[in-house]
């Protein structure tokens, strides 16, 4: 992999530089792009406007592309692609690897060497690329990553990104919204993941439900092996893992609940895990064979009711592995809690609810009783899931040509925000989805206080 090796003059950081030898590949000028060439994407320098253009001017996905993505194609394409094993970070398609990393928070935008990307190398010794090894590799990947952040705090100057008012709705709060909202029924004190939101390595594998319920559980593929020593265990590189990254407010105790399921009644078989947070020790989780029904069990050492595992954490973030014991075993989500009075069988996750909102779009298109919306949902401590941007136009009212959709977060343009910058085409009446696409969109102030709005980059009536 070599990126582009021009400089644009007026960038304070470039992310086309090859002067660092141990990420970059021929220095052939005849295909100084491979990477994104052979995936059918533009290379860094063509997706801008001008080779001259500022930071400030480059969106979020642009900077991707131009920094990690071609590493992440570079050293995970063999595994990380989809269809085969999540995250899709090293898949040769842009956009599908960027919302990964976006999704899945894999990458810290406040401390770049807590980036679950960088640890996965750094700290693991992960599928390290032989050549130039783990530690230059996760030293260069963490230079790209700190780069990245600090352009991205450029973008978050307001004087920087600041919308044309002319083409912005007004701001709505998501008490404001159209829609009602239920309460997932987590308790207080606790943070809810699905198991295939992880970070997860085979053979480990997300699959469909079996049960109706809809969604993906997470179980070992076939052909995999117990690991019962947990001496073993923890340089055994064979055994699946799942990684998830945990935002704790408080310091204190916490506990880890599993939704977990095994296909018979013996406990001895295919009924327990590894568990640890961040660089602790391995422990064994071992819970009752359930003939393969789901329950609810405190990580805990017995497979009958025992004395839950307790770890200290302090406030921040920290990483909660889950590691292969025995094959077969399956699980469906997972609670990180300091509560262990509440009784989590009673506990449902339901189904997560949008709220809608929805702005008038009469001055900014110039056709009255045009709106715009779209659906908010509360994804996780830190961040919203954004999904179904509309266009909604009287009958009859004509078409509007819209470039450059961006989501406003009390009047900012983030540039971990860019699902929507791709945006432009011409919609007629009575309007329609503007994008497929859902959105990780990172919170502010928080759900009751953040202020939602939209805006173009231009906006157009079409003839």
């Amino acid at each position: 992999m070599a990126c582009s090796s021009s400089k644009p003059t007026q960038k304070p950081i470039s992310f086309g530089d090859n002067s660092d030898d141990s990420l970059s590949g021929s220095d052939d000028e005849e295909d100084d792009d491979p990477i994104h060439k052979k995936a059918g994407i533009k290379s860094p320098d063509e997706n801008l406007e001008s080779k001259e253009a500022t930071v400030a001017e480059q969106d979020s996905l642009k900077l991707y592309q131009e920094s990690v993505h071609p590493m992440m194609v570079k050293w995970c394409k063999s595994c990380h692609v989809s269809g085969s094993q999540p995250p899709y970070i090293g898949d040769a398609n842009l956009q599908t690897a960027y919302q990964e990393v976006m999704a899945k928070h894999l990458v810290d935008f406040k401390e770049p060497n807590k980036s679950r990307i960088y640890l996965r190398i750094a700290q693991e010794n992960h599928n390290c690329p032989p050549d130039p090894g783990c530690g230059p590799a996760s030293q260069s990947l963490l230079t790209k990553l700190e780069d990245w952040v600090k352009v991205a705090q450029n973008l978050q100057d307001p004087a920087a990104n600041a919308a044309n008012p002319a083409t912005t709705t007004s701001a709505k709060k998501i008490a404001e919204k159209t829609s009602s909202r239920k309460d997932s029924g987590i308790p207080e004190g606790s943070l809810y993941f699905p198991a295939e939101s992880a970070m997860i390595k085979a053979p480990f594998m997300a699959k469909d439900r079996s049960d109706g319920e809809g969604g993906k559980t997470v179980t070992t593929a076939a052909g995999a092996v117990d690991q019962l020593n947990l001496n073993n265990a923890a340089a055994d590189g064979t055994l699946g893992t799942l990684v998830f990254n945990v935002d704790i407010k408080t310091a204190g105790n916490y506990h880890v609940v599993g939704r977990v399921l095994s296909p018979n009644q013996n406990a001895a078989v295919s009924s327990s895990f590894y568990v640890k947070f961040d660089a602790n020790p391995l422990q064994v989780w071992d819970y009752p064979g359930t003939n393969n029904a789901f329950i609810y069990d405190k990580a805990d050492a017995v497979a009958a009711t025992g004395a839950p595992l307790a770890f200290n954490l302090t406030a921040g973030g920290h990483t909660l592995e889950i590691r292969q014991r025995q094959a077969g075993v399956e699980i469906d989500s997972v609670i990180v809690t300091s509560n262990l009075t509440y009784d989590f069988s009673l506990f449902a996750a339901a189904e997560r609810n949008f709220d809608r909102l929805e702005f008038d779009f009469s001055t900014q298109s110039g056709i009255p009783g045009a709106k715009l919306a779209i659906e908010i949902a509360d994804y996780d401590p830190k961040s919203y899931l954004i999904k179904n941007p509309e266009l909604i136009l009287p009958q009859g009212s004509g078409s509007l040509k819209l470039k450059n959709l961006k989501v406003l977060i009390n009047g900012r343009y983030l540039p971990q925000h860019a699902t929507y910058t791709a945006l432009q085409d011409t919609f007629a009446a009575p309007g329609k989805i503007l994008s497929p696409a859902t959105m990780i969109a990172l919170k502010d102030k928080g759900a009751a206080e953040d202020k939602f709005s939209l805006t173009f980059e231009s906006i157009e009536k079409a003839p």
